[in-house]
């Protein structure tokens, strides 16, 4: 962290190793509410009394495993698996008058905010700048904790290391997984230290979290990351991928960052799953997260020769 970042942001953190996305959300979420705990115990006052509730944004996406999903805030994922844990209370991107509502309502019972800064499995949807800080500040006057799910996000994917350092704050416990290992199942939950600091042993565990092989592929994936400028290529490639998109037929809008884009099809135009399958035909490998959207998330060492390519064929298929 450079000097212009406040000193306590500056202090050291600490990591807990997993296995995936999911765990690392379980993770933090046991965290958040571990940490409410112990922080009003600590004052002396009733530990089963203390704040439980996390507030997750709809439409968002956390895991598979029961909390996680009972985090995703799309009930249509939901419904099949019920009764889900409870605890998770969600609220729409972007509309800070709602998340100021809620905190006025349920301020008290919420432990922490978890989130997403860009939402990928929903069709790559940005927060604000605006709605961050709101969630920075909102937590910090509650006393609540804001959580960073940076597992499709983080790891150089916008070109910054994670996708909060595209907004003016600093959570206290970020999500990490997907690309830190390059494909090796690895997943982390890094907390500030104080925050960490409440899990005593035996509170988390996980079998198989932090081998010796998942972090051995982790710090070699980081250290060619870094080796090969891959940040830089993200928001160079990204801003071409961007711009080249934009100008295919039936494309309506392009939004993400870097290497994390999603391109909307006109609705009377070709579906986008009916894309997806004219794309195998024609040796591309995309993804539709809906009816009319395109989700595009290529390697981080993807090139313009590879934009050129994958337009050629994507215009023809349009």
């Amino acid at each position: 962290l450079n000097e212009d970042v406040p000193a306590a942001d500056q202090a050291p953190w600490q990591t807990f190793f997993a296995n995936s996305g999911a765990e690392a959300n379980e993770c933090a979420i046991k965290l958040a509410r571990a940490y409410a705990r112990r922080r009003v115990e600590a004052e002396g006052g009733d530990g089963e009394a203390a704040p439980r509730v996390i507030v997750t944004v709809k439409k968002s996406f956390h895991g598979r495993t029961l909390a996680t999903l009972a985090a995703t805030a799309q009930p249509a994922k939901q419904e099949l698996f019920q009764p889900l844990p409870d605890g998770f209370t969600p609220t729409p991107q972007n509309d800070i008058a709602a998340l100021e509502a809620l905190f006025e309502a349920q301020g008290d019972s919420i432990c922490a905010v978890m989130l997403e800064p860009i939402q990928g499995e929903s069709g790559v949807h940005p927060c604000s700048p605006e709605f961050m800080e709101a969630v920075r500040r909102l937590t910090a006057e509650r006393r609540a904790l804001m959580i960073c799910d940076e597992v499709q996000c983080g790891i150089y994917r916008t070109g910054k290391p994670f996708g909060f350092q595209n907004y003016d704050v600093v959570p206290d416990i970020v999500s990490i997984a997907k690309g830190v290992a390059s494909g090796f199942p690895c997943g982390m939950c890094a907390a500030r230290g104080e925050v960490a600091a409440a899990f005593k042993p035996g509170d988390h565990g996980s079998t198989f979290g932090g081998s010796n092989l998942a972090v051995a592929a982790a710090e070699a994936t980081l250290s060619e990351i870094q080796k090969e400028s891959l940040a830089a290529n993200a928001i160079e490639v990204g801003a071409y991928l961007r711009e080249q998109l934009s100008a295919l037929p039936q494309v309506t809008e392009v939004r993400g960052m870097g290497l994390m884009l999603a391109a909307d099809l006109a609705e009377d135009g070709k579906g986008a799953p009916d894309v997806v399958l004219d794309g195998l035909s024609a040796g591309l490998l995309l993804n539709a997260t809906g009816a009319h959207t395109l989700r595009f998330l290529p390697p981080l060492v993807c090139s313009r020769a590879d934009v050129d390519a994958l337009i050629e064929k994507l215009g023809g298929i349009l």
